[in-house]
């Protein structure tokens, strides 16, 4: 039984290899044109992306300052806290109301926090995603243009001639 699905397996890629022969061939004759982008490089180098990612790292600083500042609060308040415990001066109901606040404090300051990191991600979504369309239909355009009928992500290719990178062109055409 295991030797009839071996052969049915060895038969199955060899097929998969006579039929692909064709396809391999035209590509090779340049009867099958083939792309490469690199759409990271779009996102980074076209104005568009640059403009997003300074807004992007202008919003995170001032998220981080704010967060910082709202820290450095709570610090205080807790070793305002633990120097009047250690006085002796306030009852011990009164230190327990102060605690009580304050860790209500910091789970209230620990959920902001996490409010504003997803609404960050959800803000370079956003402004993202008119890019990634823009970016789409550049290399869409620029494939029907110049005849390609593959584009691939150069992200995931193992090794491609730079005659068939068309990143530049896409980044001039996402600027336009």
């Amino acid at each position: 039984m295991k030797k009839v699905q071996v052969k049915i397996g060895l038969l199955a890629a060899l097929a998969l290899v006579v039929l692909s022969l064709p396809v391999m061939a035209e590509a090779q004759q340049g009867q099958f044109p083939i792309a490469v982008v690199d759409v990271n490089r779009v996102f980074r180098d076209s104005k568009a992306g640059q403009k997003i990612d300074k807004g992007l790292k202008d919003k995170g600083v001032q998220m981080e300052k704010d967060m910082k500042a709202k820290d450095g609060n709570l610090k205080k308040m807790y070793e305002d806290l633990i120097k009047e415990a250690q006085s002796g001066k306030s009852t011990k109901e009164v230190l327990e109301k102060k605690e009580s606040d304050l860790k209500a404090k910091i789970d209230a300051f620990q959920k902001e926090r996490s409010d504003a990191i997803e609404k960050m991600n959800r803000d370079a979504d956003s402004a993202i995603k008119p890019l990634q369309t823009k970016t789409e239909q550049a290399i869409e355009k620029l494939a029907k243009d110049k005849g390609y009928v593959v584009v691939l992500n150069s992200q995931g290719v193992v090794y491609s001639p730079n005659s068939i990178d068309i990143t530049q062109d896409v980044i001039a055409a996402v600027d336009k």
